[in-house]
C-alpha cells in the first residue's frame, strides 16, 4: 500500500477523496505533466519514496544473501518476489521525467553507490517490462537536461548508463544517431506506459474511494442511532422546560389576576361608596365639573354629560370660578394609594394585558387608537370572546393599573365580541386605512392602521369571528328608500349618511356635518311654514347672496389664471378653488364645542394654550350666520348635529373666562335667538323641528348633492360653486411630493383644514314625496306661542291628529298589574312582582327585527326563590335563591338580558350578569359575581332602564330618583327635586328625557320632568294620584311628545314633555277605576291602559290613514 500511496497519490502526499478523479485531472506522464487534486497534507510522499527505496533494496540484498539467515533475512527470503516486483515499480516511478529531476537523480545516485546493486538489477531485468523503460528512461533523462545536469550529475548518470549495459539491457547512448522510426517508436511506447500508469492510477483511486467512504460511513448507524436519541432528549428537556414555563405563567396570571381582582373589588366599592350619596364621600377628592361622555345614544347622539377633573390653570375660569379650581393640578381619586404600581420597565404595553388574560390571542396587529384628544400608538389583541386595544403607552404610566381596571379608555379598551354590532372601513387623514368598530353599548373605537392591506386583513379576521350580535351592513339604497318613503327621519337619513361617508365622532377632522337650517336669528317669532325662515338649501352656505356668489366665481377665475401663468409652485398647489376653508373642520368644531369639556381642552391646546380673542369666539348663532353667508370670505363652515340635539354646549355651565369683546359685552353663554326665550333646550328642540319641516324635507336633497352627491366633484361642482382646495378631497398621494417642506405643509394642511366626505351618490339625488297632512284640528294648543308651525306629531292623543276613541275592551279575571311594550311591537300584560325578560333578534337601519327568547321573571314568593317561566305550558322553574332579610322590589332587565337589575328594601340594587344558556333549566345562566349599587336610603320603588342611553334610573321612597351608568355600573348623579316619595318613572328612548312622580302632603301627585343629565325642566301638581307614566314613541323634531299619566280618577292625562303644559284627558267610557299601567304601542297609533281585570286600548281614525293592528300578549 505505502509503494501505491507513493506511487499514484503524487508528490503531494494527499489522502484520496471520496469522489473518482477524471480523466482530465489524471497525470500527462508522456507529456512530462502530473496534476493532482489538492487538499491537507498528511506527510511528504517524496521522502517515504526514497526511504522505500532505500529499503527494498536492503531487502532484496538481505534476500539473496547466502549462509545462515536471521529472522529478517529469512522473512525477506520468503517474500522475495514481492519485494523486487514493489522495488521495480518504485525504481521505474523515480525515473519518470514527470517526478521530477530530483527524485530521478537520487534513484540514479542509490543504484550508483554498492557494486552490489549491479546484481539487484539483474534481478529486476526479468520483471514486467524494466528490460525495455529503464534504458528509455535514461535516455530521455540526459537528452531532456543538457542544459540543467551539473558535471557530477552527467558522470552518475553515464555510470548508470554503464551499469545498465553490464547487466545487458538495451541501452541507448546519449548522442547515438537515430532513426526517426526509433524516435516515433520510443515515444509511442512513452505514451503508452503513460496511459498504463494513469490506468492503474484509477483503479487505485477508485479502490481506495471505496475504501475510504466504507471507513468514513462505518459509524453512521451508530450516529443515527445516537442523534435520534439526542433528539428525544432535547425534545424532553424542552418539554419540561415549556411545562415549567407554562405553569410559572399560570401561576403569574393567577397572582397579577388575583391582585388584579382584589384592585377591580376596591375600585367598584369605592365607586359605589364616594360619590355624593355614598358613606365616603369627600367633597375635596370627588370632581364636581362635567364633560361629554362618548357614548352614543339613538342615531349616534352623544347626550349625556360625565364627572370630571378640569386640569386647567385658574386663568381659563372667571374669577368668582377660580377659587374651585387649583392651577393644573393632578387630582387624585378617595383611596388612589390602593393602586399604584412601580414601573414594570416593559417594551411592551400588550405583554403586561396578556399576562392578565387567560384568552389565546389569536391574532395581533400594529393600529393606531383615534381620539378626539389625541392618537395613541398600539397593538390590537384579538382573543376567543374579547377584543383588547393597548397602547404602548400604558406602560409608561407610574399607575398602569387605572388602565388595566378600565379607567384610561384611550390607553386600553375591552370589546367583548358579544357588544360588537357594527364594523366599517373608514378614511384616516385621506388615507383608506382606518375601521371603526361600534357597540352596542353606545361605545365606539377607531384604529388607523398602517396601511389598507393590513385594515383589509383585520376586516377580513373581524368577518370570520363569531359575532353573534353584529348586524348586517347598511345598505345605502335601502336606507335612502326608508327616508323617501317617510320611515326615518331627515336627522336620521343625515347621521346615517354621515356614517356611510366616513364621518366620525372620534376623529375632529372628520366630524360629522349638517346643514345650516334657519336664517331668521333676530326675531322674536318665528314660522317654520314660511320659506323665507330658512336657508337656501340648493346652494352652499357661503353663497346665500348672489354679491357674495359673484366673489367666490370671481375667485376661481383668478385661481385659473394664474395656474396658465405660473410654474414654480407644485401642480397640487395650484388647482383652482372657490374656499380656502372647508365646512368642517377642527377648529370649526372646536369653536363650537370650547364650552364643552373635555373640546375646552383641545381648543387651549389648538389656539397655543389660549383661548381665542373674544370677538372671534364662537357666541352668537346669528354673527356666526352672518359671518358665513355675507361678511367674511374665508369662512364656510356648516354645523356640527349637537345644534339639534345637544343644549349643554350652549351653555358655560363651567364658568369659563372667553373675554370681553371691543363693545364690552363678556362672552358666556352663546347669544340666542329671541324666538328661543334664551333657552338653550328649546333652540335644540325648535331646530329640530325645522330640520324635520316639510319645506326643508323637500329641499335636503339639493344640500346632500353638495356635501355627499355627484356635486361634491368635477364640472358639476364648479358650476354649484362648491370647488374646496384640491388637499381637501381624498386621493391626494402625499408621499409622491418630493419637496420635504411642501410635504410637511401638505399633511398640516390635511390635518387641521379639513376633509371633504366619501362622495356617496353620482347622480342627483331624489326628493321624497311630502304625504298631505291631516286638517288641523279646533283650538289646537301650540307646544310654544310664539313659534308657528310647530307639529305635535303622529300618535294617539296628538291633537294634530282626531281625538282618540276607545277600538277595544278586554276582560280579565286574573289580574294584570303592568304593560310592557317592545320595540318590536308586541305589548305584554304581566301580573304583579313580575318582570319581563327578553333577547331581541337585533336592530337592521334603528328598526327591531325580532324576537330570540323572552320568559317572565317573578319574586315576593314566600320561600325567597325569584322564580323564571320561558314556557307558556310548563310551571316555573327555580332561578335564583335570595335573601330573605332584604326583599326585592323590583326588577328590571336589559334587552339581550346581559344583565338583571333588583331593587330592594333596604335600597341597595343588585346587578346580576347573565348569558343565555339552553341547557340551563331556566335557559339562563348567572355568573356569581354580583354588584352592588349603593345610593338610595329608602325602599327602591322603581326602576327604569333606557338602554339606548345606556342609562339606569332607580327612584326609591326616599324622595329621590339616581341615575346610573349601565356601562361601568356606576353611580352619575341623583335628582333631588322631589318633596315625596317616588311612586312612578318613565325614562323616554327618544330624548332621555326622565319622567317621575311623587307623592305631595295633600293626597295627590308631583310630576317633574329632568333631561338625561338630570337638568329640571318644569313640574306640574296633580290633586289626583298619578299612579303610572309613559312617554309616546314618536321621532323628535317630527313630533312633541306626550308623557301620559294614570290617574286615580280613572283618567289617562296627556302632558307635552317639552314643559308639561296639559294638552288632553282621556276618559274611560265605563266607571272610573284607578289607572294601573298605561304603555303607547311601538309605533304609537295605540294607547295600552289597565285597570283591574280590565284593559283598554285607544286609538284614532282618520278618512286618510287606517288603524294599525295591535299585539296584546297576556303573561299571567
Amino acid at each position: 500500500m505505502a509503494i501505491d500511496y507513493v506511487l499514484f497519490q503524487g508528490n503531494d502526499g494527499i489522502m484520496p477523496r471520496s469522489r473518482e478523479s477524471s480523466p482530465e485531472a489524471d497525470a500527462k506522464i508522456g507529456g512530462g505533466e502530473c496534476t493532482v487534486d489538492q487538499s491537507t497534507p498528511i506527510f511528504p510522499s517524496r521522502q517515504l519514496g526514497r526511504l522505500l527505496m532505500v529499503f527494498l533494496m536492503q531487502a532484496v540484498e538481505l534476500s539473496t544473501k547466502k549462509g545462515k539467515k536471521t529472522a529478517i533475512g529469512s522473512l525477506m527470503s520468503q517474500t522475495k518476489d514481492i519485494i523486487r516486483k514493489e522495488l521495480s515499480r518504485l525504481l521505474l516511478y523515480f525515473l519518470l521525467p514527470s517526478t521530477g529531476l530530483e527524485q530521478n537523480l537520487f534513484a540514479i545516485e542509490t543504484f550508483n553507490q554498492k557494486p552490489s546493486n549491479m546484481d539487484t538489477l539483474k534481478l529486476l531485468k526479468t520483471i514486467g517490462d524494466i528490460e525495455q523503460r529503464l534504458p528509455c528512461y535514461a535516455y530521455f533523462l540526459v537528452t531532456s537536461n543538457v542544459g540543467v545536469l551539473t558535471h557530477n550529475q552527467r558522470n552518475e548518470l553515464a555510470g548508470f548508463i554503464d551499469r545498465l549495459d553490464l547487466c545487458n539491457f538495451e541501452i541507448i547512448r546519449p548522442g547515438a544517431n537515430l532513426s526517426t522510426d526509433t524516435k516515433d517508436r520510443m515515444k509511442k511506447s512513452m505514451e503508452e506506459w503513460g496511459k498504463k500508469f494513469q490506468l492503474d492510477r484509477r483503479e487505485w483511486l477508485k479502490k481506495e474511494g471505496r475504501a475510504f467512504q466504507r471507513v468514513l460511513h462505518r459509524l453512521d448507524l451508530l450516529s443515527r442511532k445516537l442523534s435520534s436519541l439526542a433528539m428525544e432528549f432535547t425534545q424532553t428537556v424542552n418539554n419540561d422546560q415549556n411545562r415549567l414555563r407554562k405553569k410559572l405563567l399560570k401561576y403569574m396570571k393567577s397572582q397579577m389576576s388575583d391582585r388584579l381582582q382584589v384592585k377591580k373589588s376596591w375600585q367598584l366599592l369605592i365607586s359605589q361608596l364616594s360619590h355624593e350619596r355614598g358613606v365616603w364621600h369627600c367633597a375635596e377628592l370627588s370632581p364636581h365639573s362635567w364633560q361629554l361622555d362618548p357614548t352614543e345614544g339613538p342615531s349616534r347622539q352623544r347626550c349625556r354629560l360625565s364627572r370630571c377633573h378640569l386640569k386647567l390653570d385658574r386663568r381659563f375660569f372667571l374669577p368668582e370660578q377660580q377659587s374651585s379650581h387649583a392651577d393644573g393640578a393632578r387630582h387624585e381619586p378617595p383611596l388612589s394609594f390602593l393602586f399604584h404600581d412601580d414601573k414594570l420597565g416593559l417594551d411592551s404595553a400588550a405583554v403586561i394585558y396578556k399576562l392578565h388574560t387567560s384568552e389565546n390571542i389569536e391574532y395581533t396587529c400594529m393600529c393606531r387608537h383615534v381620539t378626539p384628544q389625541t392618537t395613541t400608538s398600539g397593538v390590537l389583541l384579538m382573543g376567543q370572546t374579547v377584543l383588547y386595544y393597548v397602547a404602548d403607552e400604558a406602560v409608561l404610566e407610574d399607575n398602569y393599573t387605572q388602565a388595566l381596571l378600565g379607567n384610561c379608555d384611550d390607553l386600553f379598551m375591552t370589546l367583548p365580541h358579544d357588544d360588537i354590532i357594527e364594523f366599517r372601513k373608514q378614511w384616516y387623514l385621506l388615507r383608506d386605512e382606518a375601521l371603526e368598530i361600534f357597540l352596542s353599548n353606545g361605545k365606539t373605537c377607531l384604529l388607523a392602521l398602517n396601511s389598507a392591506k393590513d385594515r383589509d386583513e383585520l376586516h377580513q379576521k373581524l368577518m370570520s369571528l363569531d359575532l353573534p350580535n353584529v348586524q348586517s351592513a347598511d345598505n345605502l339604497q335601502h336606507a335612502q328608500l326608508l327616508w323617501l318613503e317617510g320611515s326615518m327621519t331627515n336627522f336620521e337619513y343625515l347621521m346615517h349618511l354621515n356614517k356611510m361617508a366616513g364621518r366620525s365622532f372620534n376623529d375632529l377632522m372628520q366630524y360629522p356635518v349638517f346643514p345650516f337650517i334657519l336664517s331668521q336669528y333676530t326675531e322674536s317669532t318665528l314660522d317654520l311654514e314660511k320659506p323665507s325662515s330658512y336657508r337656501t338649501l340648493s346652494k352652499t352656505i357661503s353663497t346665500q347672496f348672489k354679491e357674495q356668489e359673484d366673489k367666490y366665481i370671481q375667485l376661481y377665475q383668478l385661481l385659473i389664471e394664474q395656474k396658465l401663468t405660473s410654474s414654480a409652485t407644485p401642480d397640487i398647489l395650484l388647482e383652482p378653488y372657490h374656499y380656502t376653508n372647508h365646512y368642517s373642520n377642527v377648529a370649526t368644531v372646536l369653536q363650537f364645542l370650547v364650552r364643552l369639556p373635555p373640546f375646552t381642552q383641545m381648543f387651549i391646546d389648538f389656539q397655543d394654550k389660549n383661548f381665542d380673542c373674544a370677538d372671534r369666539m364662537f357666541h352668537s348663532i346669528q354673527i356666526s350666520y352672518n359671518l358665513v353667508t355675507k361678511m367674511s370670505m374665508t369662512d364656510s363652515k356648516e354645523l356640527i348635529p349637537e345644534f339639534f340635539y345637544l343644549p349643554e354646549f350652549l351653555e358655560n355651565s363651567e364658568g369659563f373666562n372667553f373675554g370681553v369683546r371691543q363693545n364690552g359685552q363678556v362672552v358666556s353663554d352663546v347669544n340666542l335667538p329671541p324666538w328661543c326665550q334664551n333657552n338653550a333646550r328649546l333652540f335644540t328642540l325648535i331646530h329640530r323641528q325645522a330640520l324635520e319641516s316639510e319645506l326643508v324635507t323637500r329641499s335636503l336633497a339639493s344640500w346632500i348633492d353638495l356635501v355627499f352627491g355627484y356635486k361634491q366633484r368635477g364640472k358639476a361642482a364648479i358650476d354649484a360653486v362648491n370647488v374646496f382646495r384640491p388637499l381637501m378631497y381624498f386621493g391626494i398621494d402625499v408621499d409622491a411630493i418630493q419637496d420635504e417642506l411642501t410635504r410637511k405643509a401638505v399633511k398640516t394642511m390635511i390635518r387641521t383644514h379639513g376633509q371633504t366626505p366619501k362622495q356617496l351618490f353620482k347622480n342627483p339625488h331624489p326628493s321624497p314625496q311630502i304625504r298631505p297632512r291631516p286638517a288641523p284640528t279646533k283650538n289646537k294648543p301650540s307646544p310654544l306661542p310664539q313659534i308657528s308651525g310647530l307639529r305635535w306629531g303622529d300618535y294617539v292623543g296628538s291633537p294634530d291628529c282626531p281625538n282618540p276613541v276607545i277600538v277595544s275592551c278586554e276582560s280579565w279575571k286574573v289580574e294584570v298589574s303592568s304593560l310592557v311594550a317592545l320595540p318590536t311591537g308586541e305589548v305584554y300584560g304581566l301580573g304583579s312582582n313580575c318582570c319581563f325578560l327578553v333577547k331581541q333578534k337585533g336592530i337592521k337601519l334603528m328598526q327591531p327585527i325580532g324576537l330570540n327568547w323572552a320568559a317572565v321573571l317573578s319574586w315576593g314568593h314566600r320561600d325567597s326563590i325569584i322564580r323564571l317561566k320561558n314556557n307558556q305550558k310548563r310551571p316555573p322553574v327555580n332561578f335564583l335563591h335570595w335573601n330573605p332579610t332584604n326583599q326585592v322590589t323590583c326588577a328590571a332587565s336589559l334587552t339581550n338580558c346581559c344583565q338583571i337589575y333588583f331593587g330592594t328594601e333596604l335600597g341597595n340594587i343588585v346587578a346580576l350578569s347573565t348569558r343565555l344558556n339552553s341547557s340551563k333549566p331556566s335557559h339562563l345562566q348567572v355568573f356569581d359575581h354580583h354588584i352592588q349599587l349603593f345610593g338610595h336610603r329608602g325602599r327602591v320603588s322603581c326602576l327604569c332602564i333606557c338602554q339606548a342611553f345606556s342609562i339606569l334610573v332607580s327612584a326609591s321612597l326616599d324622595s329621590t330618583c339616581i341615575i346610573w351608568d349601565l356601562n361601568r355600573l356606576c353611580y352619575v348623579r341623583s335628582i333631588s327635586d322631589h318633596r315625596g316619595n317616588v311612586r312612578a318613572l318613565c325614562v323616554s328612548n327618544c330624548s332621555g328625557d326622565i319622567a317621575s312622580v311623587s307623592d305631595t302632603d295633600d293626597g295627590g301627585s308631583c310630576l317633574m320632568i329632568h333631561t338625561v343629565n338630570a337638568r329640571f325642566i318644569a313640574k306640574v301638581l296633580s290633586p289626583d294620584r298619578i299612579l303610572c307614566v309613559t312617554f309616546s314613541p314618536r321621532p323628535e323634531g317630527q313630533s312633541v311628545n306626550v308623557i301620559a299619566g294614570g290617574l286615580s280618577n280613572g283618567r289617562i292625562r296627556l302632558w307635552s314633555s317639552w314643559d308639561l303644559t296639559p294638552v288632553r284627558d282621556l276618559v274611560p267610557s265605563k266607571a272610573p277605576s284607578p289607572v294601573l299601567s298605561v304603555a303607547f304601542g311601538q309605533d304609537g297609533q295605540n294607547l295600552f291602559s289597565l285597570v283591574r281585570g280590565l284593559l283598554t286600548i285607544w286609538g284614532h281614525r282618520s278618512s286618510n290613514q287606517r288603524t294599525k293592528k295591535f299585539s296584546f300578549i297576556p303573561l299571567l
